[in-house]
């Protein structure tokens, strides 16, 4: 996992970005939290805050699966916690961008999608949650459908190849990283898998 500030109008700088890049097995939930609020919390930048994962994603939920030693998956950390905290502990103005490469990753457009329907629709309690949301922009990026798998090969994964490719050309943002497919397996058993994505005030993109 990276977290990531982003300012717009300057270079990058490598003090700014954070890598969990440890095995599932020796990475812990409250360590992934605890990055996550102190991203959040910076006030380095003035641009947006980054979070891409790339692991196991729970079925159909799309939650980030945290294993223990002998590789069981004993944590998750859910698209409601990391919500919460970025609405906790973030800055009005400021931009939340999930970048997610793992299998059911559709799962976290689906519910920001009902995030902000709610926000329209609910009641009030709804409507204050969503409200946060709104002045603390959300965009997430999802790799596939919720009920699709991630798929890779042996340089990466297909969407984080695509992902790299689109900063390099400083196009990320656009919609056509959304408009492709991916596929591996003979015509007897093909996977698809259907890149998805959710941008606060803009809507839902992807095939």
């Amino acid at each position: 996992m990276v977290v990531s500030h982003v300012d717009q109008d300057k270079p990058p700088q490598s003090g700014l970005v954070k890598y969990l890049d440890k095995p599932g097995s020796q990475l812990r939930k409250d360590e992934v939290l605890r990055s996550c609020i102190e991203l959040f919390q910076s006030t380095a930048d003035d641009g947006m805050k980054v979070l891409y994962y790339s692991g196991h994603g729970e079925s159909y939920t799309g939650n980030w699966c945290i294993e223990d030693a002998d590789g069981e998956i004993i944590e998750f950390v859910t698209f409601e916690e990391v919500i919460d905290l970025w609405q906790k502990h973030g800055h009005p103005g400021h931009r939340l961008v999930l970048i997610l490469d793992c299998c059911h990753s559709g799962a976290w457009v689906n519910k920001a999608e009902r995030m902000y329907a709610h926000r329209l629709w609910g009641n009030r309690k709804e409507w204050h949650i969503c409200k946060l949301s709104d002045n603390q922009g959300v965009t997430v990026y999802a790799s596939c459908r919720d009920d699709e798998l991630s798929m890779e090969d042996e340089f990466g994964g297909y969407f984080t190849k695509d992902v790299i490719n689109h900063l390099l050309d400083g196009s990320l943002w656009e919609r056509e990283i959304f408009e492709t497919s991916y596929s591996s397996g003979d015509s007897s058993c093909q996977l698809e898998q259907h890149p998805q994505a959710w941008q606060a005030f803009v809507g839902r993109f992807g095939r």
